[in-house]
């Protein structure tokens, strides 16, 4: 992920993008900043999932039960980190 303001990069797995229920500040400027996911993240991730639901025999008759759920989890994980974004902290009165 880049930072708003000065297109540093910060790695999801940072301490930076890790601090939960603080304020996040980035390493390289110092601006507070907030991760987020897009709307068409969201939007992706639950189509991805209703393909899953609705191809659950299909996939689960090659896989079997636990691999149909392991594919699930890595598709969803995978496209829920990719849909996550940076933006400028804005305070909140």
């Amino acid at each position: 992920m880049q930072c708003p303001s000065c297109k540093g990069n910060i790695s999801v797995l940072s301490k930076t993008a890790n601090t939960w229920g603080k304020e996040r500040f980035c390493p390289y400027c110092n601006e507070a900043i907030e991760i987020y996911m897009t709307a068409k993240g969201q939007a992706i991730i639950a189509s991805a999932f209703m393909i899953i639901i609705f191809m659950d025999d299909l996939i689960e008759s090659y896989v079997g039960t636990i691999g149909l759920v392991i594919f699930a989890c890595c598709i969803g994980g995978y496209l829920g980190l990719n849909s996550l974004s940076l933006k400028l902290h804005t305070k909140r009165s």
